[in-house]
This record gives C-alpha cells, structure tokens and sequence, in this order.
C-alpha cells in the first residue's frame, strides 16, 4: 500500500486496463482463478518513478455493487470508494459513505 495518502477521487480516462488522470495512473488487473470469495478484478496505482518491476502497488479488489451494472466497490487506506463507468472511456472515482449498521436492542 502506499506510504503516503493516496487520493483516488475524481475523473479518469480508460486507455486499455489503465486509468489516467490528471495525478494518478491506476491499473485494473483481473485474477484467472480468483478463489472462492476473492473478487475476480482488482485495482492499483502506477508509479512510472519507479523501475519497471516495482511501479505497481495494489490498492484493494474491486467488487461488484449489487443492483448496479457498471459501479464497483473499492477501500484505499480505510476510506471506501465507489468507481462508476460513465461512458465508453470514463470512469469516476468518489467517495463512498456507509450508515453504520442498524442494532435492534429489547
């Protein structure tokens, strides 16, 4: 993960399996036998800085949101991500808020 805080929200255009924005360059990555439970895609960030075989730093798998067809679900650094295909080659990343969960006492 990376040391410093990463802040994935906004725009992005699709170029083959990589994200680019204005800052970052994510890559989504998919798993050919993705274990029972395991999501079969997942994302990271590019660092071009770097040498070629230590440019990649997996973020989190991307899950698929359920009732939606092109929204996946994502966790950076315990802040939780929504990345929503809006287009033939766009892709928005924003955060994603969750209601605590309800608890019933008697």
């Amino acid at each position: 993960m990376p040391t410093t805080k990463t802040n994935l929200v906004g725009s992005y255009k699709i170029n083959s399996d990589q994200l680019i924005s204005d800052n970052l360059t994510l890559k989504i990555g998919q798993r050919h036998q993705p274990k029972k439970g395991q999501a079969k895609r997942f994302i990271g960030l590019l660092d071009p800085t770097k040498p070629d075989s230590e440019q990649f730093t997996y973020i989190s798998s991307l899950y698929a949101t359920q009732g939606t067809k092109n929204t996946y679900d994502l966790e950076c650094e315990k802040q939780r991500y929504s990345l929503t295909m809006t287009g033939l080659s766009t892709v928005v990343i924003s955060k994603k808020e969750y209601e605590a969960p309800l608890v019933f006492k008697d």
